[in-house]
């Protein structure tokens, strides 16, 4: 799939479109402020998302993930969710991982980064350089 296609697939608009979103309710959107604690920073992410891996949820079903679906994960659940999920799904997604004091980016995540299917990964506590 080439990287226009991907862009294509993951067009901001859409993806708003597709979650109901209001943005002209959301505070400070798309920047992540103190307003977003009103609502709870994880409950927003797991809104936009298509597919969760947390605490509450395990509901990722890996042939029907598509191109450009958003999947959210708890952070502390990032490495079960790349040896359980990652390596089944086909489709190029946007990975979100939150909900925890755990760090992303550590040097054993790098491969991950550079992985042709995740498209974006958007995470808290980020190590990464």
């Amino acid at each position: 799939m080439s990287e226009a296609h991907f862009e294509s697939c993951i067009n901001e608009s859409e993806i708003i479109k597709q979650n109901n979103l209001n943005i002209s309710k959301i505070p400070g959107f798309p920047f992540i402020s103190n307003s977003f604690q009103k609502i709870g920073y994880a409950n927003f992410f797991r809104s936009l998302s298509n597919w969760q891996y947390s605490t509450e949820v395990d509901n990722i079903k890996v042939d029907e993930v598509k191109c450009g679906d958003i999947i959210f994960v708890t952070q502390h659940f990032v490495n079960y969710f790349w040896e359980i999920y990652h390596k089944k799904i086909k489709s190029k997604y946007i990975l979100i991982s939150h909900e925890s004091d755990y760090p992303a980016g550590y040097p054993w995540h790098q491969m991950y980064l550079d992985h042709k299917n995740i498209g974006y990964w958007f995470a808290q506590n980020v190590v990464a350089k």
